[in-house]
């Protein structure tokens, strides 16, 4: 069938009419997110900090330029309460995407040793993660209140609402391990609770040099919530909107000096520091995937790998014991993966860095041409 014919009935249908604005909103869409296919489709910020530094969904270009065509079209479809809705969805969507390059940004600025611009982005990013979420607390189903709400009226005792609420936070947030983040809700309420608040925790702890017990803080919040929840009702959907995408703009990955293929993540070391590194790795790449490179940016310290393990599902899909030592500032491993390796619900790359000498900081690639 025509897909484009489709769409533009689709639009009369749920909005009363297709103004041009909006087709070329779908054009552009159908060209980025809505042209390709991801299991489990996920922002980064979704993750436990510092193990994703790119998300599986497709962004390009035009999917920035899709959604803004979207808000433009609001001049013609602002009566309409199912146009309002998805605009909450799509502004969020917009705002996520600005989010994690804001991410990617800020561990640029640490790795980069510049901690002034680190803090003005993490503020840029708390903005646009409360932006997401004040905008989703006017859309109908997208809200944790109403997830929770479930398990509530559920509840004959009081101690059966406090356990069934509980373990409505726990699906839609931790629920492993080891396939943590799995269900990854774009909700009103957990943005700003959840994903925000864990960021903030891992930022805070990275400032003062401290190690993260993120497991810790899920718990705590998985158990012992406390939030409370607002329904912004009197919220001007189409005015918010348009001052939120006026404000992330300008966030573009063409700030991103390190956006290197295949890059799994940064990493930094301090003088004759050992650290454990943990980073989630895209399913999509394992397949071809045949080697691991450790690069030095910065710093004059010489690295040491004392080997890796590449866990997908849970299971152990390739290992080495091997230590490896840093020339020229790279070092790097061949893998030999087996013939059918699956990841669906998670893959985690595991590798200790040793630095031997002074600073060092760098980034780690998946590797697919030898």
């Amino acid at each position: 069938m025509d897909v484009r014919d489709w769409l533009k009935q689709y639009s009369i249908n749920r909005y009363g009419k297709a103004p041009a604005q909006l087709m070329k909103a779908w054009d552009y869409l159908l060209k980025s997110v809505y042209g390709t296919f991801t299991d489990h489709p996920r922002f980064n910020w979704q993750f436990r900090p510092g193990t994703v530094k790119n998300g599986s969904i497709y962004m390009n270009e035009d999917y920035f330029r899709g959604l803004e065509a979207f808000l433009s079209a609001s001049e013609e479809l602002k009566d309409s309460p199912y146009y309002l809705t998805d605009l909450c969805e799509m502004t969020a969507h917009y705002l996520g995407g600005k989010a994690e390059i804001l991410t990617r940004q800020i561990d640029q600025e640490y790795l980069l040793g510049d901690t002034l611009q680190a803090h003005f982005l993490q503020s840029r990013f708390e903005t646009f993660m409360l932006g997401m979420d004040r905008i989703l607390s006017r859309h109908p189903t997208l809200r944790l209140d109403r997830w929770v709400s479930f398990a509530s009226k559920a509840a004959r005792t009081e101690a059966q609402r406090k356990q069934y609420e509980m373990n409505a936070r726990r699906i839609v947030t931790v629920w492993g391990p080891p396939v943590d983040d799995y269900s990854a809700r774009m909700w009103s309420g957990l943005i700003g609770q959840y994903y925000l608040g864990r960021w903030k925790e891992y930022y805070r702890d990275r400032e003062k040099g401290e190690a993260v017990d993120l497991a810790s803080w899920e718990r705590n919040w998985v158990e012992n919530n406390r939030d409370t929840y607002k329904w912004n009702s009197g919220l001007d959907i189409v005015a918010f909107a348009r001052e939120m995408f006026a404000l992330s703009q300008d966030v573009s990955s063409s700030s991103l000096l390190l956006d290197r293929p295949g890059m799994v993540g940064t990493w930094s070391l301090k003088p004759d520091e050992s650290r454990e590194l943990v980073f989630n790795i895209p399913a999509r790449m394992l397949k071809g995937l045949k080697g691991i490179s450790i690069e030095c940016l910065k710093g004059s310290g010489r690295i040491e790998c004392t080997g890796y393990v590449l866990e997908g599902d849970g299971q152990v899909v390739a290992s080495s014991s091997d230590r490896v030592s840093s020339e020229q500032g790279k070092l790097h491993y061949t893998l030999e993966m087996p013939e059918k390796v699956n990841a669906n619900n998670g893959c985690l790359l595991k590798l200790t860095l040793k630095s031997s000498g002074g600073n060092a900081a760098g980034i780690i690639l998946g590797v697919n041409d030898l």
